[in-house]
């Protein structure tokens, strides 16, 4: 949450660097884990962060050969991360500390309520939901509810409430929606696309933001998982 307090940790050797991890590299060897795997080692508290973090390193593994009859070295490139584990995120953020002239996700997070209803705002405001794989990220949630209360208006609520599946919460809701029968009249089959184009594709789904209304009477509610 405080990138500048961060930075200096980063900058420490031994035991009081506690951002420094070594992220050993995939091999692509058989049996070898294809994501790759976060060092386990006793010295990495006392290891040399002088060298630029994103270095590669050699380290020799014991692991077992094809054909089971013993082991043998492999060679497995070590990723040294230090400060690119915060600062990586902070374009989140702050997406002028790369240079891109854009809002930062707070920032978009009040531009998309504003286009709302000035009715829905409190609402909105006190039901966040980050979902996707960013919002798995330690302190993401934090960060952004407090950014988000400091642009607020001050007599709004700010709630966000973190599920504990978010990288699989876009989908879920998708589904969800479809199950739902509320898009059925605005599905446009391969069959319809190849006779009559994007065309039908326009007249029909223009059409969904007024079923998805908040304010639509008679709205039909999402079924219950």
């Amino acid at each position: 949450l405080n990138v500048d307090a961060d930075l200096q940790i980063s900058k420490r050797k031994g035991r009081g660097n506690t951002i420094l991890r070594r992220y050993m590299l995939p091999t692509g060897a058989p049996g070898e884990d294809r994501l790759g795997s976060v060092q386990q080692e006793p010295d990495l508290a006392t290891a040399d962060v002088s060298s630029p973090p994103s270095k590669k390193q050699k380290a020799v593994v014991i692991s077992p050969d094809a054909n089971n009859s013993g082991s043998r070295a492999t060679d497995e490139c070590v990723l040294n991360m230090g400060n690119e584990r915060f600062t990586v995120p902070e374009v989140l953020f702050n997406p002028s500390v790369v240079g891109l002239e854009q809002k930062g996700i707070s920032e978009a997070v009040q531009s998309s309520i504003e286009l709302l209803d000035p009715d829905l705002h409190s609402l909105m405001y006190s039901t966040i939901v980050p979902v996707g794989g960013n919002a798995k990220m330690p302190g993401f949630g934090e960060r952004l509810h407090q950014e988000v209360r400091g642009i607020a208006p001050t007599d709004f609520e700010v709630f966000m409430s973190e599920p504990e599946i978010a990288d699989q919460s876009a989908w879920r809701g998708g589904v969800r929606l479809f199950k739902s029968g509320l898009l059925d009249p605005h599905i446009v089959t391969k069959q319809e696309y190849e006779e009559k184009g994007h065309a039908l594709c326009r007249s029909r789904f223009k059409e969904v933001e007024s079923i998805l209304h908040h304010k639509r009477a008679g709205a039909k509610a999402f079924p219950k998982r």
